[in-house]
């Protein structure tokens, strides 16, 4: 056999088994030795995913391509399945698949099981499902093993098959006989930043595909029950006609979920998050009472979705010639008669007089208008009241707590009337100072005024000043403090806040030197607002994320461009690699390595890309959450990803002979920190 190709098939069989030992332990759930009894497995097809117009070489290649734009050096390992095309031949060539897609398949007896995935995608016929499982037990070399026959196949990797002898020469072996090598697996997951193993992956002897043909699809899973469960016809498999023009679509049928599973769910969450609500030893009053109820509102959260949520549908479109943003959309629909659809049908009778505060050339915009359902009511209060004891321990003077008593009057009074109406928005540039300006609905919002004027002027000095201005004829409250450093700033700045109570409603602009003149802005508008109110929604966020950085940044100006970096730090702890695992060659390693933090936004955030937005809206029993995002957002996330593999993979060594030349065999893999 010529060289290139023993090489060639060495490194198939290689990459083959790198992917799937990198990729198996992340779904456990799926592993062969879960399986259930295949003669009794039964479920229910829960969920629908379509995604025909998607190719999964392109999607590698864009990764690779974002890679490339932010300065990445290109991964060995997609070098090594880009350069050989192993990745579109086991994958298959979807370009040509015109129907495509995933099933969620939810076991339901004879126990009940984590959802599984089953892929499908029409083909020509079974002659053509034959010869597509063939070519995937193929390119596993000796390694690949094809059990079955007809309409129901198994490819089965047998890693006892990898060859074990050692070529310690170096000489080049003669035609016909294959190179070898000795490989030594070892797996582990790593947790937070613990240098030590929490845990042991134990890695099986074999991983199988199952395959199945049936009425012109061919299905394809980790589960062995594929091969007796009921699937679904052709005709059932068409997607609806309102997602036509998107690319990627899903509908999720949540009333099939057996009701029993529901309860046994839901009875081990509220177990958990009450054991999580108790107080826990030496911790303060308000503490506890803040995370209590913020526990309760996720049991709430959760109760609804998993008993009163009917169906779910999502939608995503890429962009095209006439677009610049990404457009998804998320749509629940509430059973009928359920408190849900009674919360959602009253959600937003009130329109929101906040309407100045969605300015379009704002760089950020959060608004929310909602009437709160009567049984969130005790949750609203419970919330507050817990807010007030905090500072009144904080205060630590008895003095004190009856001001803070009076302070929160009207916030409790604002619960009560369940009719919430927010909205904040940035304003300003960076040479001037950026200013974050904002309006509550606060009953009896001047009565709040003067008692947070009394209060503050009690606790001045040590940094902290308040004085009553005049902006035109209205009576404001200037408060100055000399620093504040937010949690995710790497410096103290000065900031000054100014606030105004006007009927029922609280002003507020904080910002620098000018945060009265923006505020005095805002006033002048407000009488337009009052008199043209704009549409009620539960949440809009608004973010034109260029806008967030400039030339010259001081003072409270540099806060926006900071919070960027650091929910940059945030993805890319998110998108790091969780495993841990070395593959080693006759005994060579490679100490891992971790990447210094870099960040993109600058690079990737341009004016015309940059923008990304959220609405949530109801109508009726249902709830719909659109987003665009802008292209160059999409790029920003996915930077992260390619960044991520890029560390995951960036052990990885190729060598022949003794030399490192790109494609040579797999010496070291080390994944994860």
């Amino acid at each position: 056999m010529p060289r290139a190709s023993r090489l060639q098939r060495l490194r198939r069989s290689l990459f083959a088994l790198t992917l799937l030992f990198i990729f198996q332990p992340a779904a456990p759930g799926f592993a062969q030795e879960d399986s259930p009894d295949p003669a009794g497995a039964k479920g229910k097809v829960i969920g629908r995913l379509w995604h025909s117009k998607v190719n999964s070489l392109s999607l590698m290649n864009y990764v690779q391509g974002v890679g490339q734009e932010i300065g990445l050096k290109q991964s060995p390992i997609m070098m090594f399945a880009g350069g050989m095309g192993t990745g579109a031949s086991m994958l298959g060539n979807d370009s040509e698949a015109d129907l495509k897609g995933t099933l969620i398949f939810l076991e339901t007896f004879p126990r009940a099981g984590t959802p599984r995935f089953i892929s499908f995608r029409k083909i020509k016929d079974q002659a053509e499902f034959e010869k597509f499982v063939r070519t995937q037990s193929s390119q596993l070399g000796p390694m690949g093993e094809l059990i079955g026959a007809d309409d129901r196949y198994e490819v089965k990797m047998n890693l006892s098959r990898i060859p074990l002898a050692v070529n310690e020469s170096g000489d080049e072996p003669p035609d016909g006989e294959p190179q070898q090598f000795r490989i030594e697996i070892r797996s582990e997951i790593r947790l937070g930043d613990s240098p030590e193993p929490q845990q042991d992956v134990p890695l099986p002897d074999s991983f199988s595909t199952f395959y199945r043909y049936h009425d012109g699809i061919m299905f394809s899973g980790q589960m062995e029950a594929l091969h007796f469960i009921d699937l679904p016809s052709a005709d059932s498999m068409l997607p609806d006609e309102k997602f036509e023009g998107s690319d990627i679509h899903g509908v999720f049928d949540l009333a099939e979920v057996p009701r029993h599973l529901k309860q046994l769910l839901w009875v081990s969450l509220k177990s958990e998050t009450e054991t999580w609500m108790q107080r826990f030893d030496n911790e303060a009053t308000g503490d506890h009472a803040l995370r209590h109820v913020l526990g309760q509102g996720r049991l709430e959260l959760l109760k609804a979705a998993m008993f009163d949520v009917d169906t779910a549908e999502f939608s995503v479109r890429f962009p095209g010639k006439e677009q610049t943003a990404v457009k998804a959309s998320v749509t629940v629909e509430a059973r009928r008669g359920s408190r849900l659809a009674d919360t959602l049908q009253q959600l937003n009778r009130t329109p929101s007089r906040l309407g100045v505060l969605r300015e379009e050339s704002s760089p950020f915009v959060l608004s929310t208008t909602l009437d709160l359902p009567e049984w969130g009511q005790p949750i609203a209060t419970e919330f507050v009241n817990s807010l007030k004891t905090k500072m009144q321990e904080a205060a630590g003077d008895e003095s004190v707590n009856q001001l803070v008593e009076d302070l929160f009057a009207p916030v409790l009074q604002a619960t009560a009337d369940r009719d919430l109406d927010a909205a904040v928005r940035m304003e300003g540039d960076f040479e001037s100072g950026m200013v974050l300006c904002g309006g509550l609905r606060l009953p009896d919002a001047e009565q709040f005024q003067s008692t947070l004027e009394t209060l503050l002027l009690l606790q001045s000095g040590d940094g902290l000043s308040a004085v009553r201005t005049k902006l035109g004829d209205v009576d404001a409250i200037t408060v100055s403090l000399d620093s504040v450093k937010p949690s995710f700033a790497e410096n103290s700045v000065p900031v000054q806040i100014v606030f105004v109570g006007r009927g029922s409603y609280l002003w507020f602009a904080a910002g620098g030197d000018n945060a009265a003149d923006v505020l005095t802005s805002q006033l002048d508008g407000e009488s337009r607002v009052l008199d043209s109110q704009v549409r009620a929604m539960p949440l809009m966020v608004r973010m034109r994320l260029s806008q967030w950085f400039g030339e010259e940044q001081t003072g409270v100006s540099t806060l926006p461009s900071q919070m960027v970096d650091a929910f940059e730090r945030g993805l890319a702890d998110l998108f790091s690699p969780m495993f841990n695992m070395s593959m080693n060659v006759n005994g060579s390693n490679i100490a891992p390595k971790k990447a210094p933090f870099t960040g993109y936004a600058r690079k990737l955030l341009k004016p015309e890309t940059g923008d990304f937005e959220v609405r949530l809206e109801t109508q009726g029993r249902s709830l719909s959450l659109n987003a665009d995002v802008g292209t160059g957002v999409a790029r920003f996330l996915v930077a992260q990803y390619a960044a991520a593999q890029n560390q995951m993979f960036s052990g990885l060594n190729f060598s022949f002979d003794g030399g490192e030349v790109q494609g040579g065999a797999i010496r070291s893999i080390r994944i994860g920190n």
